[in-house]
């Protein structure tokens, strides 16, 4: 079996890019990269083996993505917490994603500790982007996790891709019950 598909979304690119790359290294990554267009990267998480898309720079391909995002087996939602204007453009794309009828794998929305000025994110981010009412709405297949990417601290966002590859081997488990039924 091949392995499962997933893409990275959101409005920064360099942040997936970080995430993504740490991912694969195993480690925080951060040497500079000039990456327009989108990459494709196999992930090796506590041993399950993931072709990821992260998108590059390319404007026009970050929102050509939100009309293929079905073909994926998992979406991984980075919210840009930069200001009032990116969060607000980040809730409007988790809305549509969960709401769209098409996609119903899972989908993992990833918030940083910390905003683009290195300031802690208040917990009620969240709620002031009503994430919470949108992942009570995504029936079990939305999950929100705050996470940390530095030098110094990697934390939460492997807890959300554990989560993340745990549904997708459920879904893949179930779909393959189906078809020896």
């Amino acid at each position: 079996m091949s392995p499962p598909k997933i893409v990275f979304h959101g409005l920064d690119s360099d942040e997936m890019l970080t995430l993504g790359r740490t991912i694969e290294h195993g480690r925080y990554y951060t040497e500079p990269e000039d990456v327009p267009v989108p990459i494709k990267v196999r992930l090796d998480f506590n041993g399950v083996l993931v072709d990821a898309i992260i998108p590059g720079r390319c404007f026009s391909f970050h929102h050509d993505i939100r009309l293929i995002l079905r073909n994926f087996q998992g979406i991984v939602y980075v919210v840009d917490p930069t200001d009032n204007d990116s969060l607000r453009r980040s809730k409007e794309e988790i809305e549509d994603i969960v709401h769209d009828k098409e996609i119903s794998q899972p989908i993992l929305i990833l918030l940083p500790f910390f905003d683009g000025s290195g300031n802690p994110i208040e917990e009620e981010v969240s709620g002031e982007c009503d994430l919470r009412e949108i992942i009570a709405n995504g029936n079990g297949r939305v999950a929100l996790f705050l996470y940390s990417l530095s030098s110094t601290e990697l934390r939460g966002f492997l807890e959300g891709f554990s989560w993340l590859l745990e549904r997708i081997q459920r879904k893949r488990k179930q779909g393959l019950s189906r078809v020896h039924e």
